[in-house]
């Protein structure tokens, strides 16, 4: 029996409708359970709901524009790269206040040229991941900051600043844990003091094989694997330095609004989501789509503007930040 067309596009039109409730309750709920749907952006998801609303045209123009109305408010809220548009629109704050440029970069398997390209945007405080030798982050603090650079390198993350570090071993993690970060008290020369983390958190899964049961439960796994690991060290953090004030970055290994972030809130907020001008994403280099490489700071530490440079020697773009100390030292 031969459906009549316009049935057939009513029920286009409600299938595409129905595909973005779900997509929206995937990203805003973001259980575990969808975490193989939200590992992609947002955006990604979305042609293919635009696509098949095409095909039902002939319901007519009215309810076709709404239900594409519904799709251009989905990519204007729900879309991490969606926050940098409004951001854009406001200009930077005055102040008088001394400003902290936080520069984040993922060295792509410890090339020291990677490294190197940090020191072209003038920061006060560098977060390297995957690092280069430790004799390499040494010189490069030295070329950075001559005569008053210091470096913090671990096994997986290093950090380089304009003024003297005092390393903070987090004692209730374990030696593998601490591995996969740095952590400091670091005073600058403008007189600027705080705590500073940097860490790699566990690598994602790159599977596509949606038909299979095992690839949403290895997704699954895999981000209750992350949140655990991030909960541990900002557990660990706060226990040692309640009340300090903090930087945390580095790669992290998941998309900008995962779930496993959340473990962050309310004692910290994402820079980029607060303060983050243009295309954000950092992952991979030549075709960002994932921000995977993020900056977070406690509510004394304010995100002015932050933004994501290409890079030349790395696969992951890189994150500059600048922030302004809103309370007094500690």
């Amino acid at each position: 029996m031969r459906i009549p067309r316009d049935r057939f596009s009513v029920g286009v039109v409600l299938a595409s409708l129905l595909y973005l409730l779900a997509l929206m309750l995937c990203y805003l709920l973001r259980p575990d359970g969808a975490a193989a749907v939200t590992v992609l952006p947002a955006w990604a998801w979305a042609a293919p709901g635009v696509v098949v609303l095409g095909l039902g045209w002939r319901v007519g123009r009215r309810v076709l524009g709404v239900a594409l109305l519904g799709w251009v408010a989905f990519l204007l809220w729900i879309p991490d790269e969606s926050v940098a548009l409004w951001h854009a629109l406001r200009p930077l704050p005055a102040s008088s206040l001394p400003r902290l440029r936080v520069v984040s970069l993922n060295c792509g398997g410890g090339d020291p040229l990677a490294a190197a390209e940090v020191a072209a945007f003038h920061p006060d405080l560098v977060f390297l991941q995957e690092t280069p030798a430790a004799s390499a982050v040494q010189a490069l603090a030295r070329t950075v900051f001559p005569g008053r650079g210091t470096a913090l390198v671990g096994l997986d993350a290093a950090i380089i600043s304009a003024g003297p570090l005092t390393p903070i071993t987090l004692t209730s993690l374990s030696r593998r844990a601490r591995a996969a970060l740095a952590c400091a008290t670091v005073t600058l020369p403008n007189g600027l003091a705080c705590d500073v983390l940097d860490l790699r958190l566990l690598p994602p899964l790159v599977r596509m094989d949606y038909w299979s049961p095992d690839c949403w439960r290895a997704q699954r796994e895999n981000r209750q694997d992350r949140r655990a690991q991030l909960q541990a060290i900002i557990r660990a953090y706060q226990q040692q330095r309640p009340g300090h004030p903090l930087i945390l970055g580095g790669d992290f290994n998941a998309p900008g609004g995962d779930a496993a972030c959340r473990v962050l809130k309310p004692a910290l907020r994402d820079a980029f989501a607060a303060a983050g001008v243009g295309w954000g994403n950092t992952h991979e280099n030549g075709f960002p789509i994932v921000r995977i490489d993020q900056l977070w700071a406690t509510p004394a530490i304010r995100p002015l503007r932050v933004f994501v440079r290409k890079t030349q020697h790395s696969d992951h773009r890189m994150v500059i930040a600048d922030f302004l100390l809103t309370s007094p030292e500690r």
